[in-house]
């Protein structure tokens, strides 16, 4: 990555679904949760730390495609081409293992990036404490309010006013978390405040 890097390749250079090199690491880093995780996690970090060094943005990108889903209602939906994937949110809203193996990604991440864009929301309409709280992950939760993300914001909506994750409209993340039952989370967050 860094000779390909250092010969001039585009850090920000996205696939046909939209992900940049950057969300890429990030999903792939996830991937690695159970058996070998640390071999596997830590060759993602380096290389997520070798695009942030070399211009790989943390900005959020558009989607580039539709992509189906399902709401938790059951019902079909589909993320707008106008939607955003911001690699901070999607770095939290990743299934990994274990909650907090989340972090060290987030770590890097934070670490790297000027001009953090605290206010970015994801096509459910959380931002990226709302997301860490939804899915309870606690040392993320922590890092993202130290890092100037406001615990007390209220979030869930998407245009139209509708939310897409029950249990998130008009809450602070607190709040979210509480309603997915990650009691730890909350706890984190509020004592944060």
């Amino acid at each position: 990555v860094r000779v390909l890097l250092s010969l001039g390749a585009d850090p920000n250079l996205p696939k046909n679904n939209g992900a940049t090199p950057v969300l890429t690491c990030i999903f792939g880093a996830a991937k690695y949760s159970g058996f070998g995780r640390f071999q596997c996690l830590g060759a993602y970090l380096l290389q997520l730390d070798t695009l942030l060094k070399y211009g790989g943005t943390t900005k959020p990108v558009p989607c580039g495609m539709m992509h189906p889903q399902q709401s938790p209602d059951g019902s079909a939906w589909s993320t707008p081409k106008s939607a955003v994937l911001c690699p901070i949110i999607m770095c939290v809203s990743q299934h990994f293992r274990h909650a907090d193996y989340a972090k060290p990604v987030l770590e890097v991440l934070l670490g790297l990036t000027e001009d953090i864009d605290t206010s970015a929301i994801s096509f459910t309409g959380l931002d990226a404490l709302q997301t860490a709280a939804h899915f309870g992950h606690t040392g993320c939760a922590e890092l993202l309010v130290l890092s100037g993300w406001d615990p007390t914001k209220r979030g869930g909506y998407r245009s139209g006013g509708k939310t897409l994750l029950e249990g998130t409209a008009g809450k602070t993340a607190a709040e979210i978390a509480r309603a997915a039952k990650h009691f730890a989370t909350a706890d984190a967050i509020s004592s944060a405040v």
